[in-house]
């Protein structure tokens, strides 16, 4: 697979954070932590760990933004690099984040998946299946239930640690928020300084120790209209950057470990050079299923799937590179075998190459997007992780 960044799951995977927490709060667990020379450097006894995920901000990207000296607060943190998950994208990764293992041990394997118990391809956001807006939650599927692995916050209030979770007032009970969190409750803000003056009285409101999970997607949400190369993007970091400069002045000196990554990076792409696959006419008579997974990892359920491969290979093999399922699985890309997940990702997958993409749309929007992300390229899959003591 050359060209493409596989995830490193053992120790320097964003998967590996959740395990990292649970031993810096002396708290046992079966979670693998990360690498052995990054956990060192992060020992320590804390009153509080601010854990904030920067949803889309690639190493690549950060560093130049870094370097050109526009985010020095975020340029003041310790850096080391980490990989994503497989694919990079939203709902597996903040998943990972939240279990700490593989997509392949939680199920959830990217935007858009055949889930067997309702027979349909499913956006994995908002629970309709494609083209149909019909909620599977108001037909039976538990948003609860999805994910059977234990989230990290269970572990930490056996430890007697209280966790908080801080997310945008919309995503708050939703199906994918529940998903990813399950039972367990979040805390609503409404901006960007909502969201540091959260953590600040959190932080101070007692003195039992604290656990705070902070996401923020709006930089998600301009790269993929914008591109993760816009000025959009740049001011929108920025601008989490005054803000964090501000936030930590006043946690100078309050035995607090604030640690920072992001869920995945983004490649820009030339939107009107996206592949359309629902043009294909071979493909529509092969496949069982409208595609699922993303713009740059695309999964196919087909009659034929050796014969698809070598057609693929044939027409799109200067733009991707065409695997089974079973190859990738043996590659680890997911995290181990998917077993029973295995229906949800197909046959046959698509894996772009340089910035190409694949679109099935059900919209206009997904067709000009300009950053996208789900695929293996550096841009997409390394991201940074930084920490710094306070």
């Amino acid at each position: 697979m050359k060209g493409f960044v596989l995830p490193e799951y053992n120790g320097r995977s964003i998967t590996n954070i959740p395990g990292t927490v649970l031993r810096l709060f002396g708290i046992q667990n079966n979670l693998e932590p990360l690498a052995a020379p990054i956990l060192n450097k992060l020992r320590g006894e804390y009153s509080s760990i601010i854990f904030l995920i920067i949803d889309g901000v690639g190493f690549y990207r950060y560093r130049e933004l870094k370097e050109q000296g526009v985010i020095p607060n975020l340029a003041g943190f310790n850096e080391e690099y980490l990989t994503s998950v497989f694919p990079s994208t939203t709902t597996a990764a903040l998943t990972s984040l939240s279990t700490g293992v593989p997509p392949a041990k939680h199920g959830m394997l990217g935007f858009k998946l055949f889930l067997k118990d309702f027979g349909v391809t499913t956006n994995m956001i908002s629970f309709r299946p494609w083209k149909i807006q019909v909620s599977l939650v108001e037909n039976g599927l538990d948003p609860d239930e999805f994910v059977k692995e234990r989230r990290v916050y269970s572990y930490l209030e056996e430890g007697y640690v209280k966790s908080y979770i801080l997310i945008r007032n919309f995503y708050r009970n939703t199906p994918l928020s529940r998903v990813i969190y399950g039972s367990h409750e979040t805390y609503g803000i409404i901006n960007s300084v909502d969201l540091f003056t959260t953590i600040l009285k959190i932080h101070k409101k007692d003195k039992q120790k604290k656990f705070i999970v902070a996401y923020w997607g709006d930089t998600d949400t301009l790269a993929h209209r914008y591109g993760e190369r816009s000025l959009e993007f740049e001011l929108e970091l920025r601008n989490l950057d005054f803000l964090l400069g501000e936030t930590l002045k006043k946690l100078q000196g309050e035995n607090v470990l604030f640690l920072i990554t992001a869920d995945h990076g983004h490649i820009d792409t030339v939107p009107e050079k996206a592949i359309d696959l629902s043009e294909d006419k071979f493909l529509q008579e092969e496949m069982v299923l409208p595609p699922g997974g993303e713009h740059r990892v695309v999964y196919l359920a087909v009659r034929n799937p050796e014969k698809v491969v070598k057609y693929l290979k044939e027409k799109y093999g200067d733009l991707a590179e065409v695997a089974l399922r079973e190859e990738l699985e043996a590659r680890n890309l997911w995290g181990g075998e998917l077993g029973d997940f295995s229906s949800r990702v197909g046959d046959v997958i698509l894996l772009a190459r340089e910035n190409n993409s694949f679109v099935y749309p059900e919209n206009d929007e997904e067709k000009m997007m300009i950053g996208r992300h789900g695929g293996l390229s550096y841009e997409e899959m390394v991201v940074p992780f930084l920490w710094k003591r306070l």
